[in-house]
């Protein structure tokens, strides 16, 4: 019997007759984990994700009792599903692996991530995509000037590594590597070419809080006021309420033409409302850059205001909406003067696409607002100053293929010209 089918025999055994360890480890098995605990609390994250259940196929309510060989029963699942998930929640996996590992050890789950040799710290995955984005004006716009028709917006191959290296049962050094060459634009394929880490950061806990320190993604509610690279630190901490400081640099890898470096400094709030809603709220102070037809005269920082909200409204249908503002000044670009500062979108996705599950997909329609003023650099920076419908779809074709597609009923801000576009784009998981 291979080690997937003992392990899956045990936990089903364990589930239905309680026995939950053959053995006390170093610490008691049957110790309660009191509800303040790190490891608590993260697991009650990765349960509000979605990413697992409850021990007992039920998620437990917050403040329930829970003994540590519940715990690794819940850890044992995570681990099945840590290939599919985003670096944070991954580390996160692997510290509640050290954590757990002798309960781990009794219910029979022995790959359990503990350090034994340096490259057994190693771990990596990544994602390939081929990119095909077509758009259409039809009169002058900020993001085109007087260029009418067609034209390719943001087509490319592109490959992203993502590297984590274990330094210590606390601490992790995260690299990303990315890699494209543009089908249009010529003069960026030797910047992606050259890329070597578009992020490079250690991360760890310290007292309460958990730190982030080097070049790292920073990203607002649905992208709408910032999402884009730092430079400097980060830390996170609250048990309830997430707190998030952020300062240093802000800094783009693929256009340094465009994105000078500026000093960036932020908080962001993460409130969750319900076991399936959640508010969040951000505040965002980047030095004014020209590049974007923002005036400096006026002052020497634009400051961003986000807010978001997001449900899980029934068993199939998820709902976002985000709002943002910033004090930005406008300058003439293409010959138009941008006046407007405010962005929102609101999106409706039903089900979810899992890159781990052929056929499974998603079917979503957002509205959104995003005017060049109101945000330093958007989900969307490569269509500047549009304002539209999406209706798009997530299919995945077989395990680790997947198919993604969009089409955008889209006007210029500030002149209500036509400005639409389509992506067609396949993605592959590593």
């Amino acid at each position: 019997m291979n080690m997937k089918i003992r392990v899956l025999c045990r936990l089903t055994s364990m589930m239905i007759l309680g026995l939950y360890s053959v053995g006390f480890a170093n610490s008691n098995p049957y110790t309660d984990v009191p509800a303040d605990d790190w490891s608590y609390v993260a697991v009650e994250s990765l349960i509000q994700k979605g990413l697992v259940t409850g021990y007992n196929q039920q998620n437990f309510k917050h403040g329930e009792i829970i003994t540590r060989s519940d715990m690794a029963v819940i850890v044992a699942k995570a681990m099945s599903k840590r290939s599919t998930v985003d670096l944070d929640t991954k580390i996160l996996i692997d510290k509640l692996v050290i954590e757990y590992k002798d309960e781990l050890k009794d219910i029979g789950v022995r790959e359990t991530g503990v350090v034994e040799s340096k490259m057994d710290r190693f771990s990596f995955n990544g994602t390939a995509r081929v990119r095909f984005d077509k758009g259409h004006t039809d009169g002058k716009t900020v993001d085109r000037g007087d260029k009418t028709g067609s034209y390719t917006p943001n087509s490319h191959l592109n490959l992203d590594l993502n590297y984590t290296y274990q330094v210590n049962n606390s601490w992790s050094l995260v690299g990303e590597s990315e890699f494209g060459r543009q089908f249009n634009y010529a003069g960026e394929n030797e910047t992606l070419q050259n890329s070597v880490f578009e992020q490079m950061y250690v991360t760890g806990p310290f007292a309460d809080t958990v730190i982030k320190a080097g070049r790292f993604s920073s990203y607002s509610p649905m992208g709408l006021a910032y999402d884009d690279k730092v430079t400097g630190a980060q830390i996170s901490f609250g048990k309830v309420v997430k707190t998030t400081l952020q300062g240093g640099i802000a800094s783009s890898n693929d256009d340094s033409s465009t994105y000078k470096a500026q000093n960036f400094s932020s908080v962001l709030f993460d409130v969750p409302l319900s076991s399936i809603s959640n508010f969040h709220a951000g505040y965002y102070r980047i030095e004014a850059n020209p590049y974007q037809h923002q005036q400096i005269d006026t002052g020497n920082y634009v400051n961003y205001y986000t807010a978001a909200f997001d449900s899980q409204m029934a068993k199939n249908w998820n709902f976002k909406a985000a709002y943002n503002k910033s004090d930005a000044v406008g300058a003439l670009s293409n010959g138009i003067k941008s006046n407007d500062t405010k962005a929102y979108e609101v999106k409706v996705t039903y089900k979810n696409a899992d890159m781990n599950i052929p056929k499974s997909y998603d079917i979503y329609a957002l509205y959104r607002k995003s005017p060049q003023l109101a945000s330093y650099s958007n989900t969307d920076d490569w269509h500047q100053n549009v304002k539209g419908f999406r209706i798009g779809l997530d299919y995945t074709i077989e395990k680790n293929v997947g198919l993604c597609t969009w089409y955008t009923f889209g006007k210029d801000v500030d002149t209500n010209k036509e400005n639409n576009t389509y992506r067609i784009e396949w993605d592959f998981a590593l």
